[in-house]
């Protein structure tokens, strides 16, 4: 059909064809403006993009609004997190307890705060004796976990360092098992996993509503897969990775352990069974310090299902 007899009809679409366009247009430079200088690297950047202004009559905003998204994500995020230091091998332990969320749903708020009040005053008391020393520091306590951390750039301190957290994990496993002998009905039991590797100490400031708040943390593949040694622990057990076990083979008896673990493909690892017997070297290492050892090597929670073999308790020539 023709349409010669309705040019007033084809003139109206053209105008609205027009306006319609010219309407796009403005949507489209508003959106550019809104989302200038905000480029996201990264997946978590996103959340600074911002949704376009119900307002396109009025795409420009103020200087100060303007100069706020002038500066990218990544400038933003270093205002609050400082890098304070970087070491190739940092040692990390994370101690967490099992089944802590069904305890709080059966636990008041005060009686669970008690409980883990009593539990870390004595890890806290064992950390500071056994791991002080070798520069162990406790990084953060994030409900019923803890998190802890030493490193150097001394090759010999870290070697030091190292067997002092596992010293330190051994401790605290042995003594939750002294707290379970009075708790039969209702045994607690911690995970821990310790790791060596790359990572990052930072420094957060950020405003928590009472005012600027600093925090310290630390950051990298050697935080996450001590994290990952942790999550995937036995109950009261010491999982560990080769690196530590490199470390640590001639101070304590391993089992070795290949199974899956979140985001790593079947790694080996490794599960304290308990410190090495100390061979008798001078004439003061008689029977009392085979006891020691002795006592040491019952005390592990891997006893019945380890072949152990017992000293001799004949005095040594």
């Amino acid at each position: 059909m023709s349409l010669h007899g309705t040019t007033p009809i084809t003139e109206e679409l053209n105008a609205l064809l027009e306006q319609t366009t010219s309407d796009l247009n403005n949507l489209q430079l508003s959106s550019e403006i809104e989302t200038a200088s905000v480029t996201p690297r990264h997946a978590s950047d996103l959340t600074y993009l911002r949704k376009p202004s119900k307002n396109m009559s009025s795409p420009i905003r103020s200087a100060s609004q303007q100069a706020h998204r002038s500066s990218s994500p990544l400038a933003r995020v270093n205002q609050c997190m400082q890098m304070l230091e970087t070491h190739e091998n940092a040692v990390f332990l994370f101690a967490d307890m099992q089944g802590f969320t069904l305890r709080s749903q059966e636990m008041l708020p005060a009686a669970l705060t008690q409980l883990l009040n009593e539990i870390y005053s004595d890890f806290l008391a064992i950390i500071e004796s056994v791991g002080a020393s070798s520069g162990i520091e406790t990084v953060k306590f994030t409900g019923d976990c803890i998190m802890l951390a030493a490193s150097s750039l001394d090759d010999t301190i870290r070697a030091q360092q190292v067997k002092a957290m596992v010293n330190v994990g051994w401790q605290l496993a042995q003594h939750i098992s002294r707290l379970n002998e009075d708790r039969r009905e209702d045994p607690i039991n911690f995970r821990f996993g310790i790791n060596v590797g790359p990572a990052s100490k930072i420094r957060m400031c950020f405003n928590n509503g009472q005012g600027e708040c600093l925090q310290y943390d630390w950051i990298g593949e050697g935080v996450n897969k001590a994290a990952r040694m942790e999550s995937s622990s036995l109950p009261n057990q010491i999982q560990i990775t080769a690196n530590v076990f490199e470390f640590i083979r001639e101070d304590f008896e391993c089992s070795e352990c290949v199974h899956v673990v979140k985001s790593y493909e079947k790694p080996t690892t490794f599960f304290i069974t308990c410190p090495k017997v100390r061979a008798s070297s001078s004439k003061k290492a008689g029977p009392e310090h085979l006891i020691e050892d002795l006592a040491l090597t019952l005390a592990s929670p891997l006893r019945k299902r380890q072949s152990i073999s017992l000293p001799s308790l004949s005095p040594s020539k």
